[in-house]
């Protein structure tokens, strides 16, 4: 069941390539409109990527929103979305939520995987219950 789709728009990267890894880390900014929480990613959202030469990888990103949830009271959540990447692919991120909203507090042990799609500029990142 689709939870929140968060509209992430690239604004800088910055990248270092080493003999054993490349990493970048990828700046970002953005929104959330969906029925359970409607607000903007707050400054400082980072996707850490690290990449090896075997192909193996993994990414990290951890970011901040600011907003209303489903009550319409303001809240924050906060979001570290993981996976592990094989050859550049991965399937399906693991993401884990916190939150100050009462309502949405249920997320913080929820079962929850997420879906990432390429768009102009950014990426669209899809959050879901596993039900």
């Amino acid at each position: 069941m689709e939870l929140f789709k968060i509209n992430v728009n690239i604004t800088d990267t910055v990248k270092l390539e080493s003999g054993s890894a490349t990493v970048q880390m990828i700046l970002f900014d953005g929104y959330c409109d969906s029925s359970l929480f409607h607000g903007k990613i707050l400054q400082g959202g980072v996707d850490t990527q690290r990449y090896f030469a075997d192909g193996s990888g993994s990414i990290s990103a951890r970011y901040m929103l600011q907003g209303v949830d489903a009550d319409g009271l303001p809240c924050r959540i906060f979001i570290e979305n993981q996976a592990e990447v094989n050859n550049g692919i991965f399937k399906k991120t693991t993401p884990k939520i916190f939150t100050d909203s009462l309502c949405l507090k249920w997320l913080e042990t929820a079962n929850l995987y997420g879906e990432v799609e390429t768009v102009d500029g950014g990426v669209v990142i899809v959050i879901n219950e596993v039900t």
